[in-house]
């Protein structure tokens, strides 16, 4: 889980790449509320957003959605 990641795991390197070349990593707020992690992943800089809209447009530009 991103929330409990150690900063040495392969995984919080991807995420300090990301900060370091400007991007802003997004998560969904209703899975991350649902988890309890929603101040954790605010606390690490992800931006917690509710992302439904957002896949609705991109879906309708299409785009594929990948999930894991």
């Amino acid at each position: 889980m991103i929330s409990k990641a150690s900063p040495d795991s392969l995984f919080s390197k991807f995420l300090r790449q990301a900060f370091d070349i400007g991007l802003t990593p997004m998560a969904c707020k209703a899975i991350s509320d649902g988890e309890g992690i929603t101040t954790q992943l605010e606390g690490i800089g992800i931006s917690v957003v509710y992302v439904g809209l957002i896949v609705s447009s991109f879906i309708k530009r299409d785009y594929q959605v990948l999930t894991f």
